[in-house]
């Protein structure tokens, strides 16, 4: 899968079901020795789409499934 595929996908959190936004504004965070995936970086935006400055960071093990549309996450507090 290529990160271009991702791009187009929105983050859901299965245990409320909150539309957390597109996976097309996040960062992804590699371990430089190991190549592991670590996690997404999300910075928020406004409603006219302008940034805020806040990140959240979702940990790589909270992503449970890639589907066609949506990414499944598993954040019991929420972000």
């Amino acid at each position: 899968m290529y990160y271009s595929d991702l791009a187009a996908k929105e983050l859901v959190n299965y245990r409320d079901g909150r539309k957390l936004g597109w996976a097309g504004s996040y960062d992804i965070v590699f371990d430089a020795e190991t190549g592991q995936l670590l996690s997404l970086v999300i910075e928020k935006r406004s409603w006219l789409g302008t940034r805020s400055g806040d990140e959240t960071v979702i940990p790589w093990s909270a992503i449970k499934r890639i589907g066609e549309d949506v990414i499944i996450l598993d954040l019991p507090g929420g972000i």
